[in-house]
């Protein structure tokens, strides 16, 4: 099966989990994805914190102040650069930045000292960065060579 096939049958097969379509070919499509994970990107960590908090892409990549959408972006950060870090991406700060909000790399430190902090002093914040890490390694897998696109 090709790439593309792979990408098209997963977004189908997520759009039908989320609306609760139910459909005797998503279950074959089900068995299908069982064993596919696609190439874990700074953009994917973007989306995945993003849909987890109900934020849309536009929101989260705007100027936006809220904490909703600040949080988001901040736990994106600090998940793409353990990624990057536990696989030798070596995805730069200012990359990471870039591809999150267009934020320069010293929100990114500030972004990681924050979550940090929210996590060894909030539980509930701690439930959600691991639930959203525990999302990303189930749907994705490392890139062979690391090398990050951005679009």
């Amino acid at each position: 099966m090709s790439k593309a096939v792979k990408i098209v049958l997963r977004t189908l097969y997520d759009h039908c989990e989320a609306t609760g379509f139910k459909h005797p070919h998503m279950i074959i499509a089900k068995e299908f994805l069982e064993d596919i994970k696609i190439d874990v990107t700074i953009k994917n960590i973007k989306l995945i914190a993003f849909e987890y908090f109900n934020i849309t892409l536009i929101q989260g990549d705007s100027k936006s102040r809220k904490r909703e959408i600040v949080q988001a972006r901040q736990i994106a950060m600090t998940i793409a650069k353990e990624i990057s870090d536990e696989y030798g991406y070596h995805w730069s700060l200012a990359s990471i930045g870039w591809n999150i909000g267009n934020k320069d790399h010293a929100t990114v430190l500030h972004s990681r000292k924050t979550v940090n902090n929210l996590c060894d002093t909030n539980r509930v914040f701690l439930r959600d960065v691991n639930n959203i890490r525990e999302i990303i390694r189930l749907k994705f897998k490392p890139t062979e060579n690391g090398i990050e696109t951005q679009d």
